[in-house]
């Protein structure tokens, strides 16, 4: 589980534009990072206002259920922006990663999982910050 938030981390990091290499961001932490463990609805509604969900998945079960999982971390320093989304279609994804894109926002966690009513995403986008932003706020 550890490398999940490491790979959330550095996803994170390299997305956050103008960082120079001298310049500290501070890790998350095991205490300051959330996991929701394995939940039945979607715990995206549940993050708290000072963190964000860098990771969202879905565990088909059988039949028709599935089960949740996110893990929340810190929310950047100053005006930082995200866009989370769980189950949607492909052709939903497709256009929405493309206007996120557009508009400078970079994918830092993207998840494909059949279910009965077909294959779905789940996806975590982030906008872009400056350098002033790039480490967690303290909050």
């Amino acid at each position: 589980m550890k490398i999940k938030y490491i790979i959330a981390f550095v996803l994170v990091s390299i997305a956050i534009s103008g960082v120079r290499a001298e310049e500290v961001v501070t890790w998350p932490t095991k205490t300051s990072t959330i996991d929701t463990g394995w939940v039945d609805l979607d715990p995206s509604a549940s993050c708290p206002e000072t963190h964000y969900p860098a990771i969202v998945e879905i565990m088909p079960l059988e039949g028709d259920g599935a089960r949740y999982k996110a893990v929340f971390i810190p929310k950047p320093k100053g005006n930082f922006d995200y866009k989370s989304v769980v189950g949607i279609k492909a052709n939903e994804y497709e256009t929405l990663n493309k206007d996120l894109s557009a508009k400078g926002y970079v994918q830092v966690s993207h998840q494909v999982v059949t279910l009965m009513q077909g294959k779905v995403h789940q996806a975590v986008w982030v906008s872009s910050a400056k350098r002033e932003q790039a480490a967690p706020s303290n909050r």
